[in-house]
């Protein structure tokens, strides 16, 4: 058990059970998930049960633990059945399969532009292979493979819903995603703007206008879904294998953060550092996003719009080939404007997603085996770990006394002893009633002089004698 998933009475947390708060943006729960069992209190009036170590009045204050209030984007996948090994098994396999990928398609578009004359077979046998529409949808239908590679093992290795891949909610929050364009479409149209005004158009070749069509149907169709693809990948998927090797929402977002983001510049294979860079920083930038809005709907936004947006642009000006060029001498100084653009717009984001309350922390669970439904057996959820079945000391029940099981009255002796003896109560004034089972006075099997409850043959004030059947 991890030390931030409390299975276990801890002296410093209230013994009142906490209420559920309703779901919702603003609380981060979700309906039907128990906060961590505790053990109820004693009245304010009453003395503390035996057992009990400390009376409710002398507890502190309940402090917010994983169980109580969820877990953050990056620390989702930190679960009982989870392992470590699991996660390098999917980073490699889904790293294996985007080269894989890529060359598949590559190859089957290459072969489609030679056969129409699009590419040169002497420049192929040099390695210098051209860009064309197919290409282009060559590389983002090999990212959207590797998206489904992705979203297969959140399914079954790490046995999660489909909907917690999307966000900390368990689904696609389309409302945050309305809110998150206000901020992003503001900044991405000044940003764009600004590029458009300093260009010089003058200096650009055109492209064909049949050409042209086609590179802006490849972009508007696919380039959304490549975003998306990237994003369930490296912030979906990624980040959260690596928040899941460390303990507590801050050391899981760094750890998330740096393993996503080196990864996600090192998968678009730039030899020029200032490209390095800038896949670098625009990978922090949205996970630190996905990490307080809770999900990927603003940064697929962030992605896509500044995919699409860079394509036409690229598209219109014939510099599509250039867009792409990622070798060494490709960037420089001036990379810094569109890292300090995603900084911005990301920034207005976060804030504009803390200002409304968007839900930053859920409940993560296990879809539970077949085995497990078959008997019954609920769902592993954050420190859901029951306690050893020896250690009763640790049991969050544990001021909790059992009741014993009710045997048979004993009515020995003629004084009054806890209600057992048949004897009538001191301090009732009324009639008595005979016990159930007791003969009253003047009833079969009652000789005279004879006391309620007394054994024949016992005087007054005597013990009957002992019986073989009794201790």
């Amino acid at each position: 058990m991890h030390d931030d998933q409390p299975g276990y009475p801890d002296p410093t947390r209230s013994p009142h059970p906490q209420p559920h708060p309703a779901s919702g943006p603003e609380t981060g729960r979700s309906p039907g998930h128990d906060i961590a069992p505790t053990a109820p209190a004693a009245p304010a009036d009453q003395p503390t049960p035996a057992g009990a170590p400390y009376a409710a009045a002398d507890l502190p204050a309940a402090v917010p633990s994983a169980v109580e209030r969820g877990q953050t984007h990056s620390e989702f996948y930190r679960l009982p059945g989870n392992r470590w090994w699991k996660g390098v098994i999917t980073i490699v396999a889904l790293l294996i399969t985007m080269l894989v990928a890529s060359f598949a398609f590559t190859l089957i578009a290459g072969i489609i532009d030679m056969a129409t004359g699009q590419l040169d077979l002497d420049a192929v046998m040099e390695g210098q292979i051209g860009m064309s529409p197919l290409m282009l949808l060559a590389t983002n239908l090999s990212l959207i493979v590797l998206a489904v590679l992705a979203l297969i093992f959140h399914r079954y290795l790490f046995r999660q819903r489909v909907g917690f891949l999307n966000s900390v909610a368990g689904r696609f929050r389309w409302r945050w995603l309305l809110w998150s364009l206000i901020p992003i479409g503001i900044g991405f149209a000044i940003y764009i703007t600004l590029l458009v005004v300093s260009s010089d158009w003058d200096a650009y070749d055109p492209l064909p206008v049949g050409m042209t069509i086609f590179y802006l149907a490849v972009v508007l169709l696919t380039t959304p879904f490549q975003a998306a693809a990237e994003e369930y990948v490296f912030r979906g998927v990624i980040q959260r294998i690596a928040g899941s090797w460390v303990r507590g929402p801050i050391p899981s977002l760094i750890l998330g953060t740096a393993v996503s983001s080196v990864l996600f510049a090192a998968a678009h294979l730039a030899g020029d550092p200032w490209l390095i860079l800038y896949y670098w920083l625009f990978g922090v930038f949205l996970s630190l996003l996905a990490h307080y809005s809770g999900g990927l709907e603003a940064p697929i936004v962030i992605h896509a719009i500044n995919n699409v947006a860079l394509f036409v642009t690229a598209t219109f000006s014939g510099e599509i080939a250039q867009e792409i060029d990622r070798s060494a001498g490709a960037g420089g100084p001036f990379m810094l404007i569109p890292v300090a653009a995603i900084l911005v717009i990301s920034a207005a984001a976060i804030v504009l997603a803390r200002v409304r309350r968007v839900q930053m922390y859920g409940v993560a669970e296990e879809i539970p085996r077949r085995g497990a439904v078959a008997s019954g057996a609920p769902a592993q959820q954050w420190g859901a770990e029951a306690p050893p079945p020896h250690d009763h000391d640790a049991r969050a029940d544990a001021a909790v006394q059992p009741v014993p099981e009710a045997g048979e009255p004993q009515h020995f002796g003629t004084g009054w002893h806890g209600g057992n003896s048949g004897q009538p109560d001191p301090t009732q004034t009324g009639p008595t009633q005979p016990s159930p089972g007791q003969p009253g006075p003047g009833q079969p099997g009652q000789r005279p002089g004879q006391q309620p409850g007394q054994q024949p043959g016992q005087g007054p004030g005597q013990q009957p004698p002992d019986r073989p059947d009794q201790r």
